[in-house]
């Protein structure tokens, strides 16, 4: 039991597992007047007028309590469960002295495992839901059952929902419901461009299950890195706990600006969430194709530190250092070579890994892209015709 409520203790009485049990002697309840009771009753209040501190903050609770009322029934739920594993299969025997004979195990070992999270409609007529990859695929594989429960439903079963496609490198996925449900509805997906450090936002979602739960905060950060991540994020200060994951972060228009997706775990209010604009590419190529498909060069590469561009006589660290060029790739077709330094794709200017990986993201894989290196403390511009990116691929 997780919470535990302690009931005040009374002559003659005890209350034992929610029940009221006497102790035996007779107890003489005092009568009750209704007449003047103890306590003073809250009398209507006067609207306070716009513009002090109490009035202002008396809109703005019920401006978050407005777009709780106009958000939560487009949120849900996510609850998913992974099957055994096939190495507990039909092929794995047992000796005979355990069952009388040899051969095949009669039964399978269970090794269910169970996820949750959260999520948000985009479109209710398709039964169209956005979450987090990792919460709908784990370990390189899709959940084996998703169910998804609307505001009002904790006590039922849910709706299933298949998994259309997920993409790990941003980690969105995208849902669809297996069966129409009426009356469902669609949050609307804003501009998380716009997003600016100090705005209010709300995050909605399943914290440890936890259904419906409603934070509030600011967006801390913009454009924020995180280390073995690929994107950028948005930071907020909004509470976001294990089951938040795949959940909305809504400004005050009520439009999604972020999926809310991680933690720092070191600390208190501090979150991320995918900008929604990098997640409107995904859930497109995942409607289409059921799959992301990005632009690949085939090299591997790192940021330029204060060392390396004094061994290699460079005037600042800006650019990317080439370390790796992977045989038959665009990259080596091209005449990238290892150690060139990647200052511009397509005229804008390189500085740093992040920079690349938001430039590749605007390409498309079978078109060309004009890329300037330094080689030798000579600029040469290549044309590159762009590959597709093999899964197990990151630049």
């Amino acid at each position: 039991m997780l919470f535990r409520f302690i009931p005040s203790a009374a002559a003659g009485a005890a209350v034992v597992a929610g029940a009221l049990i006497l102790t035996g002697a007779h107890v003489e309840w005092p009568a009750l007047s209704h007449a003047s009771p103890p306590y003073t009753e809250a009398k209507p209040a006067p609207a306070p007028l716009s513009g002090t501190p109490v009035g202002d903050a008396i809109n703005l609770s019920q401006a978050f309590s407005s777009l709780t009322d106009k958000v939560s029934p487009t949120v849900v739920n996510i609850y998913t469960k992974s099957g055994p594993s096939r190495r507990q299969s039909q092929k794995q025997e047992l000796p005979e002295r355990f069952f009388g004979f040899g051969g095949p195990m009669p039964f399978s070992i269970p090794d269910m495992r169970e996820a949750l999270g959260s999520g948000f409609v985009i479109n209710a007529e398709e039964g169209y839901i956005v979450t987090n990859a990792h919460v709908v695929r784990q370990a390189g594989h899709a959940a084996d059952e998703i169910m998804v429960k609307f505001l009002g439903e904790e006590n039922s079963k849910g709706h299933a929902a298949k998994l259309i496609g997920a993409d790990e490198v941003s980690d969105v996925a995208l849902l669809k419901l297996k069966e129409p449900r009426a009356g469902i509805k669609a949050v609307a997906l804003g501009d998380s461009t716009k997003a600016k450090a100090g705005e209010w936002v709300l995050a909605i979602g399943n914290p440890y299950g936890h259904t419906n739960t409603v934070t509030q905060g600011i967006v801390s950060a913009v454009g924020r890195s995180l280390e073995g991540a690929r994107g950028e994020f948005l930071q907020t200060s909004a509470g976001i706990n294990p089951g938040n994951s795949g959940g909305p972060l809504i400004n005050m228009n009520g439009e999604v600006i972020g999926i809310n997706s991680a933690i720092d775990a070191r600390a208190q209010n501090i979150g991320f969430a995918i900008p929604i604009n990098t997640a409107k590419d995904v859930i497109n190529q995942l409607v289409t194709n059921g799959k992301v498909e990005r632009a690949w060069l085939g090299i591997g590469i790192d940021d330029i530190n204060e060392e390396v561009a004094g061994l290699m006589r460079l005037e600042n660290k800006d650019g990317v250092l080439v370390k790796q060029v992977m045989d038959d790739a665009p990259a080596q077709k091209a005449g990238i070579q290892r150690y060139d330094v990647i200052r511009k794709i397509d005229g804008t200017e390189i500085k740093n890994v992040r920079d690349l990986y938001r430039s590749m993201a605007k390409l498309n894989a079978g078109k060309a892209a004009e890329i300037e290196v330094l080689r030798g403390g000579a600029s040469k511009t290549l044309k590159v015709k762009l590959g597709a990116q093999p899964e197990s691929a990151n630049s």
